[in-house]
């Protein structure tokens, strides 16, 4: 049956290793286990992991898999975008308004509460992948202070480069990282492209947010 990491799992502020009698290794180091179900398994990689090819096994009750073999980068960065979230064939990015539970999308979108962005608005956008941050935290812990992205952080609307206020693990999460920007001066439009740098490297992602 499909099972869902809650908060009883956790010891303390660590990650469960395990859940529902699943664990997975990656080249041998216990990984962070968030969801499990008959044919898939959400985890986290444990962090010393080294970089390159590395055998990845998974041990339920029935027994341990064979080891598949996953390649392990330093970074392999992405903002959080969802298949809701593709609108006239066009994937937004995930964003929102700071302190709110209402996102930047064109409004009408059914489901949830939605605005467009304007020029000068508080955003949150989130990812995966953005490497270590300093103070540094672990894989598989929970968020409990501030921190910074180790590697420079850029992102650009139409082009535009925004302010970033923060961009680092977000906090009372685990492994997710929160980046608080400012939407800059640039043309009303339910399309405008989103594009991000991490230590100078362009993201691979082709995505759009609603600004109006």
């Amino acid at each position: 049956r499909s099972q869902i990491g809650a908060a009883t799992d956790f010891k303390g502020t660590q990650a469960p290793s395990a859940l529902g009698g699943t664990t997975v290794t990656v080249a041998g180091m216990p990984a962070y286990v968030f969801f499990v179900s008959p044919d898939q398994a959400n985890v986290q990689v444990p962090s010393g992991v080294p970089t390159g090819l590395q055998p990845v096994v998974v041990t339920t009750a029935g027994g341990s898999s064979s080891a598949y073999t996953v390649n392990v980068n330093a970074v392999e960065p992405g903002l959080l975008a969802i298949p809701a979230f593709i609108l006239n064939g066009k994937q937004n990015v995930v964003a929102l308004f700071s302190n709110t539970l209402t996102y930047v999308l064109p409004i009408g979108v059914s489901g949830v509460a939605t605005a467009r962005a304007k020029p000068g608005d508080n955003i949150t956008l989130y990812g995966i992948g953005f490497g270590p941050v300093t103070p540094n935290i672990p894989a598989g812990q929970v968020v409990t202070q501030g921190n910074s992205l180790q590697t420079n952080f850029g992102i650009a609307f139409g082009g535009v480069p925004a302010e970033v206020n923060y961009s680092g693990l977000g906090p009372s999460n685990v492994g997710l990282y929160q980046f608080n920007v400012v939407v800059p001066n640039i043309a009303a439009s339910d399309s405008v492209p989103v594009t991000f740098t991490l230590g100078g490297v362009s993201g691979t992602q082709n995505l759009v947010i609603a600004i109006g």
